[in-house]
């Protein structure tokens, strides 16, 4: 198949530093999920959330980068626009989720298995995907 393309590279970027910042903000309890699609895995556990993260960004992008090779410039185009509404999704994702009210969610079922919480310390409900900021204090 050869070397992998630019937008494909580009894509795999993106979703890498989403879930990065997914797994850190999760970890550290300061976010929920905000993918409703995504939000069960998350609560099904790190491995799980990571493991779907692959099979559905690597499963795309195989067909992708194999279709390339009979049509480059629509797959290129496709990448592209797939790069441009992954971001925008996931800005506008940020955004509404910060400034409406949402579904709540509980820290301690984002990263527990069978009832135990990974959480190492108590977090109130928050909307599905707030980010929380850390109060300071002078």
């Amino acid at each position: 198949m050869g070397r992998l393309s630019p937008e494909a590279a580009a894509l795999i970027v993106v979703c890498v530093a989403d879930l990065a910042t997914t797994m850190v903000a999760l970890a550290m309890g300061l976010a929920c999920e905000g993918n409703p699609l995504m939000a069960p895995l998350a609560r099904a556990g790190l491995p799980t959330l990571v493991g779907a993260k692959i099979a559905l960004v690597a499963g795309p992008l195989a067909v992708l980068e194999w279709a390339r090779r009979h049509r480059p410039r629509f797959t290129a185009i496709a990448m592209r626009v797939c790069v441009g509404l992954y971001l925008a999704a996931y800005g506008a994702g940020a955004w509404r989720l910060n400034t409406d009210a949402s579904p709540v969610c509980s820290f301690e079922s984002a990263f527990s298995t069978a009832g135990s919480a990974a959480w190492p310390r108590e977090a109130p409900d928050l909307p599905v995907g707030a980010i929380v900021r850390p109060e300071v204090t002078p």
